[in-house]
C-alpha cells in the first residue's frame, strides 16, 4: 500500500533535490522516495556473492581490472588469446584454477 506525503521544502533545498535527480534520470518524487526508504528501511544483509567478493578481495585474490583491461571492454573491441594471456601474466600471484587443483589433492 502506497501514502502520499506533501512536505513544504525551501527553494534552495528544492533546487539541489531536483538537480541531483536530473543528473541520475529520475524524477525527483522518485528520488525523494529512494532517499527516505534508504534511511528508514533497514539495511538488507549482504548477499552470498557480495561476501565472497569482499572475502576474495581482502584475501588479495581478486583485483579491480587495469586501466588497459577497462579501456579493452569499455570499446567493444575483440582481443586475441595472446593479447588476454599476457595482459593476466603481468597479474601476478598464482592462478586460481591452479589453486583449486592444490586444494584438491593428488588425485586417487
Amino acid at each position: 500500500m502506497m501514502h502520499t506525503l506533501t512536505i513544504e521544502l525551501p527553494n534552495d533545498a528544492y533546487v539541489q533535490l531536483e538537480t541531483a535527480a536530473r543528473q541520475i534520470g529520475k524524477t525527483v518524487d522518485m528520488l525523494v522516495v529512494e532517499l527516505l526508504t534508504s534511511q528508514l528501511l533497514p539495511v538488507a544483509a549482504p548477499s552470498e556473492r557480495d561476501q565472497v567478493t569482499v572475502a576474495l578481495q581482502a584475501a588479495g585474490m581478486l583485483a579491480e581490472p587495469s586501466a588497459e583491461m577497462q579501456h579493452i571492454a569499455t570499446q567493444g573491441a575483440t582481443i586475441s588469446e595472446a593479447a588476454v594471456r599476457q595482459a593476466l601474466s603481468r597479474a601476478g600471484g598464482t592462478p586460481l584454477s591452479e589453486m583449486v587443483l592444490e586444494q584438491r589433492g593428488p588425485k586417487a
